[in-house]
């Protein structure tokens, strides 16, 4: 992935995927330029001229133009041949461009160079995504996170191939953390409780979803969304084998569910 502090989630495509311009919480984040965070002398430093040189590196990738990002990153690698952060960065520019055999190369040696870099692991996990080596970017984006542990971003993504990958342990640890970075989020409750019922958790699941319930006010009448949050539950209910439950539950929810088809097939099933 382009090496943001807080990129976002890319779509899939045959090479890796542009971001969007990072928000106004990310540039807040310290996210929304390159930045070493060392000091002179550390093999990840550069010097400010060289440091902006990176920046329009970034841009270049953002906007596709990857000859104007390779001619930009160049100046990074003259100063420096073993920079970890621009290798990688050339390594993605050579994959977009019908390069991939030198772009890897470029890549795994700038993750050999700076392997504490989440920028170099994302980079390498975008490049593996993009043609669909899901398992081995899924390693790659999990050791970005060890990393940088507070980045929703690496978060979401990470989230996405566990869940795709039907690693639902793994679905499970990342929705927690999720959670626990943004617990006013209500979709991230969700998620959670969605997780824990499909490693068949499903008392963890029931207690997530009861503490959302509870914790929720004003709920309108007759609310579509929450009325399938209610159905969900009496969904793990059932599949967790408590069908007594399942039945009191959907009774004692029954005017908050909307969907009266779901709910008589809910009741029946």
């Amino acid at each position: 992935m382009p090496p943001r502090r807080k990129p976002t989630k890319a779509p899939a495509s045959t090479a890796p995927p542009p971001l969007p311009p990072p928000t106004a919480a990310a540039a807040a984040n310290g996210g929304a330029v390159y930045e070493t965070g060392v000091d002179q002398g550390h093999p990840r430093y550069l010097p400010p001229p060289l440091a902006e040189q990176f920046r329009q590196a970034l841009t270049a990738y953002e906007t596709k133009q990857y000859r104007k990002g390779l001619a930009a990153i160049q100046p990074c690698l003259d100063y420096n041949p073993d920079h970890g952060e621009s290798l990688v960065m050339k390594g993605i520019f050579y994959c977009s461009t019908d390069r991939k055999e030198q772009g890897y190369e470029l890549v795994k040696r700038g993750v050999k160079n700076d392997i504490n870099s989440h920028i170099v692991w994302h980079v390498y996990a975008l490049c593996l995504r993009a043609d669909k080596n899901f398992e081995e970017a899924f390693k790659c984006y999990k050791r970005a996170c060890e990393i940088e542990k507070d980045s929703l971003n690496l978060l979401n993504d990470l989230s996405a191939l566990a869940a795709h990958l039907r690693h639902y342990d793994d679905y499970v640890q990342v929705r927690q953390q999720i959670l626990r970075t943004q617990p006013r989020m209500r979709r991230n409750w969700i998620a959670l409780a969605v997780a824990q019922f499909l490693a068949n958790r499903h008392s963890d699941a029931c207690q997530t979803l009861v503490y959302y319930e509870d914790m929720l006010r004003d709920v309108p009448d007759r609310d579509v969304e929450f009325g399938e949050v209610l159905l969900f539950h009496a969904r793990v209910l059932e599949e967790a084998g408590e069908y007594e439950r399942c039945l009191e539950f959907l009774g004692e929810k029954s005017g908050q569910i909307v969907d009266r088809t779901a709910y008589s097939v809910q009741r029946g099933a």
